[in-house]
C-alpha cells in the first residue's frame, strides 16, 4: 500500500489531544468531507488543547481510515483532502486528478 511522506506539525505540537471513537447520537458534520454523520454512524472525536484554547474535531469513519491508512504520520484535523492532494494528486472528495 501506498502511503504519504507528510508529517503533521499541528497536532504533534497540542497541549493535550485525545481521539475517541463514539456513536453518533444526533446528526454531525465531517470535518473533513463534510458529509453527515448520521446518527447510530461511528465517527472519531477528538479533542485539542493548544495555545490555551480547546477544539473539537469529528471525522466521519471512512475520512479516519482513509487518514489512518494513507497518512500514517497524521494529518490536521479540516486538512486531509489538502495533504491527499499535496502527496498523490488526488482529491478524494470531488475524484478530481491532477
Amino acid at each position: 500500500m501506498t502511503s504519504c511522506a507528510c508529517s503533521c506539525s499541528c497536532d504533534e505540537s497540542a497541549d493535550v489531544y485525545e481521539a475517541s471513537a463514539r456513536r453518533a447520537r444526533v446528526a454531525h458534520r465531517c470535518c473533513e468531507c463534510r458529509e453527515p454523520i448520521e446518527p447510530g454512524q461511528r465517527y472519531e472525536y477528538a479533542s485539542i488543547l493548544f495555545d490555551g484554547s480547546w477544539s473539537h474535531a469529528k471525522t466521519c469513519e471512512l475520512c479516519a481510515r482513509i487518514r489512518d491508512d494513507l497518512c500514517p504520520g497524521g494529518a490536521c484535523h479540516g486538512e486531509l483532502s489538502q495533504t491527499i492532494w499535496y502527496c498523490f494528486g488526488f482529491d478524494y472528495v470531488t475524484g478530481r486528478e491532477r
